[in-house]
This record gives C-alpha cells, sequence and structure tokens, in this order.
C-alpha cells in the first residue's frame, strides 16, 4: 500500500469530492484500492452505492473497523481482489476509482490487463477515476496512452503533480464502445 503525504492526500481528496459532487446519489461506485478507507468512507457517507476491494484482507479488516466506527457498517460491500480479475458482471458500475492498484513496475501487459477488467464492469457511458503514484514524472504520457489503448475515452486529461515530492498521475476517462471516435 503506498503511502502519500497529507498534502498530497487531501489535494487528492477535494477532486474526488469536487467530481463526484454531480453524480447522482446511490450510483453504484466501486473503489479498487480502498486503502485507509478515506475515499471509500467519503463516498458512502454521500449515499453512494460503494463496493471497495483490496487485495491485501488485513487492509479490507481494517476499512471494515473503520466504517462500524463511522456507523457505515457495509461490511458486505467489502471484497478481495485478485490482480486483474474483479467477481463482477459486466457493466455493473457506474463508476470505478482505482487508487495505486496498476502494476505498473510488472509492465504494458499488466496494467493493460488491470485496465481492461475496470472497463469491463463499467456501464456504457461509464467513468474512470485514476490515481496512481508513479515512480518518475515521465510515466505519465506512458499510463495515459495504455489508458487510451484499453479502450477508454479522454474524459479529463491526465495530470502528473507534484506534491511533497510524490509524483501523481490523476485523470478521468469514459467506457465507449470501441468503434467511437477518441
Amino acid at each position: 500500500m503506498t503511502t502519500r503525504p497529507l498534502e498530497s492526500v487531501q489535494a487528492l481528496r477535494d477532486h474526488l469530492l469536487r467530481t463526484f459532487a454531480a453524480v447522482p446519489y446511490g450510483s453504484p461506485v466501486l473503489h479498487i484500492g480502498g486503502g485507509a478507507g478515506q475515499f471509500t468512507h467519503d463516498l458512502m457517507a454521500l449515499g453512494f452505492d460503494t463496493f471497495a476491494c483490496h487485495a491485501r484482507e488485513d487492509v479490507l479488516q481494517a476499512l471494515r473497523d473503520q466504517s462500524a466506527k463511522a456507523d457505515l457498517e457495509h461490511t458486505q460491500r467489502f471484497g478481495s481482489w485478485k490482480a486483474p480479475e474483479l467477481h463482477f458482471p459486466d457493466g455493473h458500475f457506474d463508476w470505478v476509482l482505482m487508487t495505486d492498484v496498476l502494476p505498473m513496475r510488472a509492465g504494458r501487459v499488466a496494467t493493460l490487463d488491470t485496465l481492461r477488467e475496470a472497463r469491463r464492469v463499467l456501464r456504457d457511458g461509464g467513468w474512470l477515476y485514476l490515481a496512481q503514484t508513479l515512480a518518475d514524472a515521465d510515466d505519465g504520457p506512458t499510463l495515459a496512452g495504455w489508458c487510451e489503448a484499453t479502450p477508454l475515452a479522454i474524459a479529463e486529461r491526465h495530470k502528473v503533480l507534484d506534491t511533497d515530492g510524490v509524483t501523481l498521475f490523476r485523470a478521468i476517462y469514459r467506457r465507449v464502445a470501441s468503434a467511437t471516435p477518441g
């Protein structure tokens, strides 16, 4: 699990909350890489039908415990995840939020497999919100190209941000039919 400085987390959280302000109440959202739970709990508290999944059981248990303490007892809304497979039907979610889960070090194929799986569980016209810590700012254009190869259409062009020495890629994409011009 990647740890970001507080300023970086707050900037990402503010952007995420501004983005979701226009999303209809109750929309189904999948958060892959629930981490410490800040984003997952924000979305649950705002009334989204949120499901969080993570590869590590200890992280999932921490999310469950935090939900109980925050009176957001949606324990059935957490599940394990083994990249790249997501155990949901095609087109199940309006939004997929991915935070620091792309296996970029594993290379293009592994990253594309994970992105394609996220695309698969999005409904037509659904949105992917992607936040990924990068080893180097030069990885930003590479990741953007991989996202577009999925195919996902650009909804908000990627930004590579440097906050407190952490390089973050942030972008929003939309699921479109393969034949749709980008």
